[in-house]
């Protein structure tokens, strides 16, 4: 258990570390940008009330963006547009989907056609 600490512990810190780089504060050293998001009240020491706060406030916008994504799919599966998925709209996404993976792996070099498997 103590070996997935430092993993749950970067997991939790890598998306912030990556907003962080996107607003442009990648020029700065690592720590100060660290201690940026995550010193709320700027007292130079982060607390582990602020370090839960920052973390948990990443992930509600994640969970907030995939719940969108969750949404968009949905209602491009939805062809009749009644709030509900039946079978044959099922299978058409299934369908669609295997044929997309089939596309990119032969735009990759994948060397599998599809047919004769």
């Amino acid at each position: 258990m103590n070996k997935l600490v430092p993993a749950m512990l970067l997991a939790a810190v890598l998306p912030v570390a990556a907003l962080a780089a996107s607003q442009g504060e990648a020029k700065k050293n690592p720590a100060d940008s660290f201690m940026a998001n995550f010193d709320l009240n700027k007292d130079g020491k982060v607390s582990a009330e602020e370090f839960k706060k920052v973390q948990i406030d990443a992930l509600e916008r994640q969970v907030e963006m995939l719940k969108h994504q969750i949404d968009q799919q949905f209602q491009q599966m939805d062809k009749d547009h009644n709030g509900s998925l039946d079978k044959a709209e099922v299978d058409a996404f299934i369908k669609a989907m295997q044929e997309r993976m089939q596309q990119m792996q032969q735009m990759h070099g994948g060397g599998q056609s599809g047919k004769g498997e």
